[in-house]
């Protein structure tokens, strides 16, 4: 067969998979009664979770997932249920399921692992690498890691080429020492484009600004340097295209990309410049085209894309203004599909696509499938509705 037929066929086949995934949206989904398995006991509180990851009080860091799971050179065996990754860690920052992590252990050094995808090549990374010590905040980013010291400086690593590759190492180097970019720094977030919060409660922003994400001072165009955007601010979440910030008196104001409504303004129409979205929240989470928002009452809201049933709402329609979820959440983390969060009694609870026991519940099961005659032909294997995972008892 011919290169340029291979390519023939190849073009055909993506153009009949963008029709059939494009159809998918338009079908309707039926519960099938399916019950989810019994949650993980567990006698230490969780206390944060990121992607497929749960750290728990004892700096202890559980996983699941059989790409998490390769990556740290595990067996695959029985991936679907959390086992203990590392020790020793107080905090972490995940981007893509396993690829591109990195934590802060208790002694303050900063370590870093997962897939990395540099420019015209992609490998794997088995194994944390020591980047850099006296951290107290950390952000990962594809190929950047962003670092805050004890002092407030946030300094960037960045991987450039597959050169960077030692292979008699078997780790990565860093082709430029770390840059200084802020000092006084307290926190940072970034997703295409990066937020930092001053001690003084102002926020800047640089990196791509294609939906207006940086905010009004600076419009349509990218910005190479950070730049003063938002006073006040004591909060911050960014995802790719949208920025969500709190301002001192628990009001949320959203910018940016709102094709799916994730900016929770009952519109999609994109905003270049801050819109109030809803008064009293505590924490937000803007995670690929849907938002979360956690009240003061611990009320969990969310909006914006709900294909996979990743708002938990009990539905796969998208929302384009807040929806309340559940009470008593503590925390919230959203991929692009799934979500979990933790209840205030310490229990864990996810919800969404559940292909590949994404969501961590021992199976691969979802409750809602699409019937076209029969037997049921399985699309997605999602939970619209907050299952628990985990179940807190600690021990007397």
């Amino acid at each position: 067969m011919s290169r340029q037929t291979k390519k023939g066929l190849f073009t055909i086949f993506l153009i009949c998979t963008m029709i059939v995934l494009s159809a998918c949206e338009r079908l309707e989904w039926e519960e099938t009664g399916l019950l989810p398995p019994e949650p993980m006991q567990i006698s230490t509180r969780p206390i944060a979770i990121e992607s497929r990851f749960i750290l728990k009080e004892d700096n202890s860091l559980w996983t699941w997932g059989w790409e998490n799971r390769r990556l740290f050179g595990e067996s695959s065996e029985n991936f679907q249920v959390p086992s203990v990754a590392m020790e020793n860690v107080i905090a972490i920052s995940s981007c893509s399921t396993a690829a591109n992590t990195a934590v802060i252990k208790s002694d303050g050094t900063l370590w870093r692992w997962g897939e990395h995808w540099p420019t015209g090549c992609r490998r794997h990374r088995f194994g944390p690498i020591h980047l850099m010590d006296d951290v107290v905040g950390v952000e990962v980013d594809g190929s950047r890691t962003y670092a805050i010291t004890s002092d407030g400086t946030l300094w960037q690593f960045r991987l450039q080429s597959c050169d960077d590759y030692d292979s008699r190492e078997g780790r990565y180097r860093y082709v430029y020492p770390p840059v200084q970019l802020l000092e006084d720094v307290s926190s940072v977030v970034s997703r295409g484009h990066t937020v930092a919060i001053l001690h003084d409660n102002t926020i800047w922003a640089w990196g791509q600004n294609r939906y207006g994400e940086l905010g009004a001072n600076v419009r349509g165009r990218d910005q190479e340097t950070p730049v003063q955007i938002m006073e006040d601010v004591v909060s911050v979440s960014v995802t790719w295209g949208r920025t969500m910030a709190i301002t001192s008196d628990g009001t949320l104001w959203a910018w940016g990309l709102n094709d799916r409504g994730q900016l929770g303004i009952g519109t999609t129409r994109n905003q270049a410049q801050a819109v109030q979205v809803m008064d009293d929240v505590v924490t937000v989470v803007a995670a690929s085209r849907q938002t979360f928002a956690i009240t003061s009452d611990a009320t969990l809201w969310a909006w914006g894309d709900n294909r996979y049933g990743q708002l938990g709402d009990g539905t796969m329609q998208d929302r384009h203004s807040p929806v309340k979820i559940m009470e008593n959440v503590v925390y919230v983390h959203s991929t692009v599909s799934s979500t979990r969060a933790i209840t205030s009694d310490g229990n864990v609870w996810a919800w969404g696509d559940n292909t590949d026991g994404t969501l961590g519940l021992g199976s691969e099961r979802g409750a809602w499938e699409w019937q076209r005659d029969r037997p049921y032909i399985i699309l997605f294997s999602s939970w619209p509705n907050p299952v628990q995972i985990m179940v807190y008892q600690p021990m007397e």
